[in-house]
């Protein structure tokens, strides 16, 4: 059932969205100054709900609108990522290409490692953690491990600089991010991209959601092996550097193609070969 509320009544749109009386919210630029704009923004982001704009003559002279429907009223969803399917379709490709010949060129590097880590510590090669990726799904991410094996028994951490945790091939691994190649099969499986915003824990995204609502949008797309905000940014300490790396991954998702991912995997290998990961 449709139902038409005032943007002014805010807290009905958000409990009608909650409850499944609404499927879209449309804002009009008019009824609303930017900081109401934004801050009603913050609150829907999270809901999972179409939200409906009228684009303003800055965005339509600037070529930020795409729209194709003649007749209806121009409107451009906020929370939707538009891409054409094609791009969708040859992206896949290309991750299922690029993680095969990943994996079989790295399988005698993977097997050294593995020798170097059961030597200096005891435990699993292979380490996973549940991350959340595309459509919000939760899946295990695999990676050679690092550190100790009681490298969390306090509760989730991120790593620091100089981390006490990270074993002596682990450090190794990291500073050339080799540790990482497990993630080649998640790509193989279709629960990555070689790019895309970095998968991150539940544990944090609570706390990421809390400062920047619209976190919830990077999961229109498959997480990624590396990412503009991996190269802009880099690894984050805190939950404040993740924030601030996001800003990247948005702009990622909004100008998305073929040419930028690789563009984003050449500064990557530029950052692997100079052992610049942590």
């Amino acid at each position: 059932m449709r139902r038409v509320v005032s943007l002014g009544e805010m807290n009905d749109v958000v409990r009608m969205v909650s409850q499944g009386e609404v499927d879209c919210v449309m804002m009009s630029n008019t009824a609303m100054n930017s900081q109401g704009i934004l801050s009603s923004l913050n609150r829907l982001y999270s809901l999972d709900v179409s939200i409906f704009v009228s684009p303003d003559d800055r965005a339509l002279i600037m070529g930020l609108v795409r729209y194709d429907n003649v007749i209806a009223e121009p409107l451009v969803d906020l929370a939707c990522l538009e891409l054409p399917d094609k791009v969708v379709a040859l992206k896949r490709f290309m991750d299922i290409i690029a993680s095969f010949i990943g994996l079989v060129i790295c399988l005698p590097v993977m097997a050294v490692l593995s020798c170097a880590i059961k030597i200096q510590s005891s435990g699993p090669v292979i380490y996973s953690q549940e991350r959340i990726g595309f459509r919000k799904r939760p899946f295990m991410l695999f990676k050679l491990r690092s550190m100790r094996m009681d490298a969390e028994s306090a509760g989730p951490s991120l790593t620091v600089t100089n981390d006490e945790r990270v074993t002596p091939v682990g450090r190794f691994m990291r500073k050339y991010r080799l540790d990482e190649i497990p993630n080649l099969w998640n790509v193989m499986k279709g629960e990555m991209s070689i790019v895309g915003p970095r998968p991150e824990r539940q544990y944090y995204i609570d706390q990421i959601i809390k400062q920047a609502p619209h976190y919830t949008l990077i999961h229109q797309v498959r997480p990624g092996l590396t990412s503009w905000g991996m190269v802009k940014y880099g690894y984050a300490c805190d939950v404040s550097g993740m924030v601030e790396r996001l800003k990247y991954d948005i702009l990622y998702l909004r100008n998305m193609s073929l040419s930028l991912d690789l563009r984003i995997i050449y500064h990557t290998l530029f950052t692997v070969i100079r052992g610049e990961g942590k």
